[in-house]
This record gives structure tokens, sequence and C-alpha cells, in this order.
């Protein structure tokens, strides 16, 4: 509405010269204050616009991309709930009353949003944890960071419960901890044996998986995640 009420400001304008009903009417014509208010609302609508029409309006739409409209969505409050327009500055601070109803508290986010992006590999969780410090404060960021690292390797031990790979696990750690080819009398022999073993038990795939470095791609719409 505000977009294509625009189009005809010159119209509505020439109507009010002609028309002295039309110009009498209540509320009067559009003033320049108004059409500059519509212009700021629509620039500032039209951000919740693109969200949703990305989020709920296309069948293509993925987990990942999902977080990063979370965070469009906190960075549109941050400015605008502190902006010198009182009309805007309030219809923000009223908007943003409404999203904390669904996502004001931290604890009951779900997790599952911030996942999606760990397992990206051009992402991981150094943007997520990266993403928290920028939208929240110190402890609420930390807190969330935390959280979501341990959700990621709770579903990780899940999913290696469920394939039964904990005893080849065990059992291939074990193995390589006796290859180590040092001499079984000589101390420092036992000791690499020992630091070799404890090196494989700590790392599982979860650890060595956000230690590697982040994948490169210039065009998030070209990277081919199934390939890679």
């Amino acid at each position: 509405m505000l977009e294509s009420g625009l189009k005809f400001q010159k119209a509505v304008k020439k109507l009010g010269e002609r028309d002295t009903e039309y110009a009498l009417m209540q509320g009067g014509i559009p003033r320049n204050l108004d059409w500059d208010n519509e212009k700021h609302f629509m620039k500032f609508l039209k951000i919740f616009h693109d969200v949703n029409k990305s989020v709920s309006g296309s069948l293509l739409v993925t987990f990942s991309q999902y977080f990063h409209e979370f965070c469009k969505i906190l960075r549109v409050f941050k400015a605008s709930c502190g902006s010198r327009d009182p009309l805007l500055g309030s219809m923000a601070e009223r908007m943003k009353l409404k999203y904390d109803k669904y996502w004001g508290n931290i604890k009951n986010i779900n997790m599952m949003i911030f996942v999606a992006v760990v397992i990206h590999p051009r992402y991981k969780l150094k943007f997520v944890n990266f993403s928290f410090e920028k939208l929240y404060d110190k402890d609420d960021a930390d807190f969330l960071g935390k959280k979501v690292k341990e959700t990621f390797s709770k579903m990780f031990e899940c999913y290696v419960n469920a394939n039964n790979w904990g005893r080849f696990f065990t059992s291939a750690t074990m193995d390589c901890a006796s290859d180590v080819g040092v001499p079984d009398d000589n101390m420092a022999g036992d000791f690499f044996k020992e630091v070799h073993f404890h090196e494989i038990i700590n790392k599982n795939e979860v650890d060595l998986y956000l230690m590697d470095g982040l994948e490169k791609s210039c065009d998030q719409n070209t990277f081919d995640i199934l390939n890679w």
C-alpha cells in the first residue's frame, strides 16, 4: 500500500488543488511531512517484508539462511529503537515487544537455528559466536555460544550411539596408541604412548571439524555444500 501510494503523490496533490470537497475531507490531503514519513516507513517495513518472503515465501529456503534473517531483524531493531525520529522509534519499539514475546527469552530459543549454521563449513561456530557478540551483551552471548556448542556435541554423541560406533572408536584409538613405535622399556616411550592416546580420545569429529579452517567462497549462492 505504501509503495503504491507514493506513485500517486503528484496526482493526490493536484486532486487536492482542484477538488475542494476532497481537500476538506477529514484529515485533509497528505502534507509533505506525511509523504516523507511514508518513505521512511516503506524503507523500514520492506526489510521485514523481504525477511518474511525469504523465510516463509520460498520452498527453497535453507535452515542456515534463517539465522541470517534472524540477525538482520535484531540489527534493525537495535538501530531503529533508538532512532531520532520519534514516530519511527516508537513503532520499532512496539514491534520489538511483539518480537520479544517469541524470541526475547534466550533460554527458550530453538538451538537448531544456530546448529544449522555451525554445520555449514563457511560459517561454523566462529560466525555464530561473532554474531552473538554483535547482537547481545557479553553474558547472553557467552551463554548462547556455550549452549550451541553443547547442543552440537550432544547431537554428535547421539549420532555415534545410534550407529554403534563407540566400541569401534575406542578400539581404534587403543590400536593407534600401541603403534607409536617407541620402546616399552623407556620412560619417555610410556609418556608418548599416553599422550598420543589421550590426544586421539579427546579429539572427536566435532572438535576436529570446529578446529579446521573455514571454507572460503566468494558468493554463498555459488557454494555447493553437497559437493563439499
